[in-house]
C-alpha cells in the first residue's frame, strides 16, 4: 500500500508541474498576442502619420526587406505621381 501511495503522489506532482507549464504557456501566448496587437496599432498610426500626413514615401523603406521596399517604393512613386503629389525622399 505504501508504494501505491508514493506512486499516486508522484503522479500528482507530475500533473501539478504539467498544469503549471501549460498555464505558463497560455499566459505567455495571451500576453504576446496583446503586445503584438498593441505594436500593430502603433505601427498603423505611425504609418498613417508619416505616409498620409507627411507624405513620406520612404517610410516603408526603413522597415521592409530590400526587395519589398523596392516594390513598395516603386508603387508609391507611381501612385503619387498619378495623383500629382511630389515625394520627399
Amino acid at each position: 500500500m505504501n508504494s501505491r501511495s508514493q506512486s499516486s503522489g508522484q503522479i500528482l506532482v507530475v500533473l501539478i508541474v504539467l498544469l503549471g507549464v501549460v498555464g505558463a504557456g497560455f499566459w505567455w501566448l495571451f500576453s504576446n498576442k496583446q503586445e503584438m496587437a498593441k505594436e500593430g496599432k502603433e505601427f498603423g498610426r505611425e504609418a498613417i502619420q508619416r505616409i498620409v500626413l507627411q507624405r513620406d514615401a520612404a517610410f516603408f523603406g526603413s522597415r521592409l526587406s530590400l526587395s519589398m521596399s523596392r516594390v513598395t517604393l516603386n508603387f508609391n512613386h507611381n501612385f503619387l505621381n498619378r495623383q500629382g503629389i511630389s515625394m520627399r525622399t
